[in-house]
């Protein structure tokens, strides 16, 4: 077969042409199509050609190589979907990344504006509980001309560790203790005369009885009401008490024989009873307050005798 003078050009011609148009539209490029558009026989590429020139036989081959090699690096047009498709999801999902940024963002000033209204309110709340105490303390005393205090009597404060106890471990006994503490040195913060009654008695013994049914009282009243059996029970409430100088301490104590204990213990609700032995150590530990004793050095002694009706 005889080759025109410039068929070899034009393959080259036809080559660049397709090339250009498979890396726009990911068509697959082959030698049969740049020999159909050349229009040359798709032989030529592979070295048969019917010349004596070697150098051109070689250019064909070696063009021919050229296009196997594009071909051959060519993706497919599922591999461009693909790659497409991958690239719009990780573009969604950097959008989508973003968005989260923005939410989180969002959530930290929320959470910085109800950390600033909580804070704002709880100062609203300690301020309010300080005006109701200054409150409280001039409905129950007004100050003359002469500056003497008058009483015009209130009901007793009760503080009971029973009120704040929120389990029955020596934990949360422990925390109940503090805490009825914590609201005793508040009470006594106030700058008034008062009396504060300690309780002495053992449980079933008529402690709460008696501190709920006492009436009005002269001056501002407290009754810390707990069992406070032995004077280790008593030492941190009177302590306490000691710091104020206008505190008058009056032990309460409680009088009621074990038997009696034992009966009301068994007609209370099952949450609230004491097991037997537990009663009974708790009976026996029981210390007498004397008005002799220097270490606790109470101004005053109230005997109780708690063999009435029932009581708590």
């Amino acid at each position: 077969m005889k080759i025109k003078k410039d068929t070899l050009e034009g393959a080259k011609l036809a080559f660049d042409k397709l090339k250009k148009d498979a890396e726009h539209s990911g068509a697959r490029l082959t030698i049969s199509a740049v020999a159909r558009l050349a229009n040359v026989d798709r032989k030529y590429f592979y070295g048969k050609v019917n010349t004596p020139d070697e150098s051109k036989r070689r250019a064909w081959v070696s063009l021919g190589e050229e296009i196997n090699e594009f071909r051959n690096r060519q993706r497919s047009p599922e591999q461009v979907g693909s790659e497409a498709s991958i690239s719009k999801k990780l573009e969604n999902a950097l959008i989508e990344n973003y968005r989260l940024l923005e939410s989180v963002s969002d959530l930290e000033k929320s959470r910085a504006k109800m950390q600033e209204l909580l804070s704002s309110k709880g100062k609203q709340l300690e301020e309010l509980q300080a005006h109701s105490g200054r409150l409280e303390d001039s409905l129950l005393f007004a100050t003359s001309d002469k500056r003497s205090i008058v009483g015009f009597g209130s009901k007793p404060h009760i503080i009971s560790p029973d009120l704040f106890r929120k389990g029955v471990d020596s934990l949360s006994l422990k925390k109940a203790w503090v805490m009825a503490l914590d609201k005793l040195r508040v009470e006594l913060d106030r700058p008034i005369e008062k009396t504060l009654y300690i309780t002495v008695g053992a449980p079933g013994s008529g402690k709460s009885t008696w501190s709920l049914n006492q009436s009005y009282q002269n001056n501002f009243s407290i009754i810390f009401d707990a069992c406070c059996l032995t004077r280790a029970d008593r030492y941190e409430v009177l302590s306490l008490g000691r710091k104020y100088p206008s505190t008058k301490i009056v032990a309460v104590v409680f009088y009621v024989t074990f038997s009696t204990l034992k009966k009301r213990n068994n007609l209370r609700e099952s949450d609230k009873q004491l097991p037997f032995e537990k009663l009974k150590s708790m009976f026996e530990s029981f210390e007498q307050p004397s008005l002799e004793d220097v270490s606790e050095f109470f101004d005053e002694i109230v005997m109780v005798r708690g063999e009435g009706s029932f009581v708590r």
